[in-house]
């Protein structure tokens, strides 16, 4: 009977804007559909500089995926056909429409019964013209639309990003929240008795939302030295090369969070 094995290294990196742990695979798993689980967490970066501070928050993240001896099994990748109750969004608007309507020159009969002087009831018949009158109504509209936060592309990729206001990413978009999980990554079926699994969570410098929290100069002067702080807080790209195929981060991205995991298969 076969076993798998894993080892995993979770970078570390001193920035808070991006949070990635790969898991080992769960017991029972076997090696023709090995999971790759991950917890992606997003939440604001600080950065202070001497007279003003900035609040950073990304708008859009890729995941990046490098294997090897090992290949993905098809149609495993995360949204490509499941659609997960964690991805859909309700959206309520209230939409009040005013009616106004003028019926002035049209007019009706009308007939009041009431007791006169003596006591007797007498029959009143009367024309009277109708006022102009204003209606306004309340129309709910609840619908379920899909949102596809994660959304896989070629080449070992995934986009993230948040479609609904205010655009940031921000808690924990895949992993287990206690009770379910969105996931896994995808499913790897292994060639040899050994592979390698790099992910990687990296943003690209005009994906990044950037706002001053302090007194001081505008954001467009700082824009540059902020995005080269969260650059020096994050995954250096040595390490990234360390990998036996580092994926293709553009000069434009700063790495955000790396894993590595190495699965073997062992008789017991």
């Amino acid at each position: 009977m076969t076993k798998l094995y894993s080892s995993i290294e979770n970078s570390p990196a001193s920035q808070s804007l991006c949070e990635l742990e790969l898991w080992s695979p769960a017991q029972g798993s076997v090696e023709t559909a090995v999971p790759i689980s991950i917890d992606l967490d997003f939440d604001a970066e600080q950065i202070d500089f001497a007279t003003v501070s900035f609040e950073v928050r990304a708008r859009r993240a890729t995941i990046h995926l490098s294997v090897v001896d090992a290949e993905v099994v098809r149609g495993s990748r995360i949204g490509e056909f499941v659609l997960d109750p964690h991805m859909v969004a309700e959206v309520t608007q209230c939409v009040r429409h005013a009616v106004e309507a003028e019926t002035a020159a049209e007019g009706r009969i009308e007939v009041e019964v009431a007791p006169n002087f003596l006591g007797r009831l007498v029959g009143l018949v009367s024309w009277k013209k109708r006022k102009s009158k204003k209606a306004e109504h309340d129309y709910i509209v609840k619908s379920a639309m899909r949102v596809s936060r994660i959304i896989p592309r070629t080449a070992g990729k995934w986009s993230v990003v948040e479609p609904l206001n205010p655009h940031v990413l921000n808690g924990r978009l895949m992993g287990s929240d206690g009770e379910k999980e969105i996931g896994p990554l995808c499913l790897l079926t292994m060639r040899d008795e050994k592979c390698l699994v790099q992910v990687i969570v990296s943003v690209d410098r005009n994906d990044l939302s950037i706002k001053r929290t302090g007194a001081g100069i505008p954001v467009s002067r700082n824009k540059e030295a902020v995005i080269s702080q969260l650059a020096r807080r994050s995954i250096a790209s040595s390490q990234v090369a360390e990998f036996s195929l580092p994926p293709n981060i553009r000069r434009s991205e700063v790495v955000l969070a790396r894993s590595v995991m190495e699965v073997s298969i062992e008789e017991e």
